[in-house]
This record gives structure tokens, C-alpha cells and sequence, in this order.
């Protein structure tokens, strides 16, 4: 770190919309974390006097709690990021405005992120990635308190199953939904019809490696979610039929991924891109 040129370059950008912190990733298999006291002490000057202009903030590898800390300088933000991060995380409480959450690969206390979104009802967007958390608590909980959400993006070793879906189907702005991690097998029940008749603006689906989602359970996403662009049914237990009634039904329909869907052929897949140009079909 150059600390002449952090200190010029703190002086000239004085109200900052948006910030982003980044320290160096750390495992403590490595070796010793190195030393961050006089960064730290410029971005705690730094927060302190601009914290009130930012509108979104990134963290990255930040495990210093008076770091975080300093969020509640911060009441504007709408946009928050924390990436490979740990901590209390409660200064988030004081939080207000909030319409996009990022976590990603954090270890995060369950009910401070419970009260975040009660706190922040306008949210629209969320991203949860390889954290310590409940994907089907998240969902409920955007159901309870959130009825502005339209981005749900969850990659959780908890995977989102039915009852997850059932509450995301009562958030009826929602227009992107995508469920990512590897392969699961898990009765999709009637989650699937619940979702196509509660969200019927959704524009991209994402249900990669939800092993028992089939023709029938998928049927009435195709039928009643009109307004689709993007399908990416990789993985899942479908046939020819469901991207047959796909590339039909939805007029907006852009692009479907079928890639390691092992019950619809190659040869079927050929025939259906000759037929339907205009989406661009993988498998």
C-alpha cells in the first residue's frame, strides 16, 4: 500500500457515492495476516467524514469489526456487498434504506439478517452465496417482510425446496429467481404452481439441478409465466416436451439451458434449435 498516494487520492474525493474496501484474501493455514493498522486508520477517517454521501458499500476479506462498525456513518446506503467477511455485522441494523443485499462465502448471524430485512421492507434485490445460512428462512422471510422484491439470487448448501418456493411465491414483483448449487433430489410438491400463479412477471427462472422437478411439475411456470426470457433448467428431470412448450408459449423467450437435462437427446435438441432460431438453446 502507498500511503502517500491513499492519502492524496482520500483528499481529492470528498463525497464519495460509492466505496469499496478490499483487503488481501487470508487463510490461516497461509501464514501470518498481514498488517492493516494504518489502512484502517484511513478508511475510518475516510468514513467518518464522507460516510453520510455513500449509497452503496463493497467489503471484501474484512474481518475487523471497527471497520464494520462504522456502517452506522453510513445511513444512506441502499447497496451493501460483504464478500469472504466476518463479523457481528450489527451495525446493519441501523440500516434503513436498503434495496440490494450481497453475501457472499460469509459466516452471518442468522437473526441479524432476519431483522435487516424487517428493517428494510423497499428491498429489492438479494444474493446469498456460500454462507452459513438457510435459503428457505431467507425466502420466508422476504415473504413476511418484503413485498417489493424482484432479485433473488440463492447458491446455499441449504438448498431452497418447496416450502421455500411457496413463500416466494407471495412476493409478486418478483422478476428474477435463480436457485444455483449442485445437483438435489427433493419433491418440488405443488411449489412450482404456486410460484406461476403468485409471480407472474417473473422474467428469469433458474432451477439448476433440482433433480425432481419433471414435465408435469414445470407445466405451469410455462403456461402462466408469460413475461419469461431466460430459462436455465439445467440438471433437471425434464423431457423434449417441457422445451418443446417452452420455446411455445413464451413469447419473450430468449435463451433455455438444458445442459445435463439426461432425458432429453441431442438429436431432439438439433431439431428444436432449427425450429426455433430466435431462442438460443444449449444443452
Amino acid at each position: 500500500m502507498d500511503a502517500k498516494l491513499l492519502e492524496n487520492y482520500i483528499s481529492k474525493v470528498r463525497c464519495p457515492r460509492h466505496l469499496s474496501i478490499q483487503y488481501k484474501f487470508f487463510d490461516n493455514e497461509m501464514g501470518n495476516e498481514e498488517d492493516y493498522s494504518e489502512f484502517d486508520s484511513h478508511i475510518v477517517r475516510y468514513i467518518n467524514q464522507c460516510g453520510s454521501f455513500l449509497t452503496s458499500i463493497h467489503f471484501e476479506s474484512c474481518r475487523n469489526d471497527e471497520i464494520l462498525s462504522l456502517i452506522v456513518e453510513c445511513p444512506n446506503l441502499t447497496a451493501i456487498t460483504l464478500n469472504r467477511s466476518k463479523g457481528n455485522f450489527e451495525s446493519l441494523l441501523t440500516l434503513r434504506n436498503l434495496e440490494k443485499i450481497q453475501l457472499l462465502t460469509c459466516v452471518f448471524p442468522k437473526q441479524i439478517l432476519q431483522e435487516i430485512l424487517q428493517n428494510n421492507k423497499q428491498l429489492k434485490s438479494i444474493s446469498s452465496e456460500n454462507s452459513n445460512l438457510n435459503a428457505n428462512e431467507i425466502c420466508e422471510s422476504l415473504a413476511q417482510y418484503n413485498p417489493h422484491i424482484e432479485e433473488v439470487h440463492m447458491d446455499e448448501k441449504r438448498r431452497v425446496r418447496a416450502k421455500g418456493i411457496k413463500a416466494l411465491s407471495r412476493c409478486p414483483k418478483l422478476r428474477t429467481l435463480e436457485l444455483v448449487g449442485g445437483a438435489f433430489h427433493c419433491d418440488p410438491e405443488d411449489s412450482l404452481q404456486h410460484l406461476a400463479a403468485g409471480c407472474p412477471i417473473l422474467e428469469r427462472l433458474t432451477l439448476y439441478g433440482w433433480k425432481d422437478v419433471n414435465d408435469a411439475s414445470l407445466m405451469p411456470i410455462l403456461h402462466s409465466c408469460t413475461q419469461l426470457k431466460s430459462l436455465d433448467l439445467r440438471g433437471i428431470n425434464i423431457t423434449i416436451k417441457s422445451c418443446r412448450e417452452a420455446a411455445l408459449s413464451l413469447p419473450f423467450l430468449k435463451t433455455l439451458d438444458v445442459y445435463k437435462c439426461h432425458r432429453i437427446k441431442k438429436a431432439e435438441i438439433l431439431k428444436l434449435q432449427k425450429e426455433f432460431k430466435e431462442i438460443r438453446i444449449t444443452n
